[in-house]
């Protein structure tokens, strides 16, 4: 990231590229654990990793996609029903394809112009 910017809390930028008008921005989570959402116990042994997709508000003229570095975990609670869980994020939505903000601007915009003209943003 470039000097004087802040890191989500939470996250670590890996990196920013930009082509055309769309910059991506790959981050990943700082936690060294995942905590399993059934029974609420820690966890440190990652099972595997994959990458969510996310749409966020435009900056600096181009679109802005976010590429979360997202882990599973194994949950060794022996009373839980869940093996393996995804860790969550507090601001973000477990299935969501865009962030809170950006979601925001669409629903507001939705409501303000009757549905159709929303529809065409993007991740709308």
């Amino acid at each position: 990231m470039p000097s004087g910017v802040a890191d989500p809390v939470g996250f670590a930028a890996e990196s920013v590229e930009t082509e055309g008008d769309t910059a991506t921005i790959r981050v990943r989570a700082v936690a060294g654990r995942g905590i399993c959402p059934n029974c609420g116990r820690a966890s440190f042994r990652v099972h595997s990793r994959y990458h969510r997709r996310l749409a966020d508000l435009p900056a600096g003229g181009r679109m802005v996609r976010l590429v979360v570095l997202a882990r599973r975990f194994y949950c060794h609670e022996a009373r839980c029903s869940r093996r393996i869980f995804a860790e969550r994020f507090r601001e973000l939505a477990p299935w969501a394809r865009r962030t809170a903000r950006l979601d925001t601007i669409v629903q507001h915009l939705g409501l303000a112009l009757g549905g159709r003209p929303a529809a065409v943003l993007p991740g709308g």
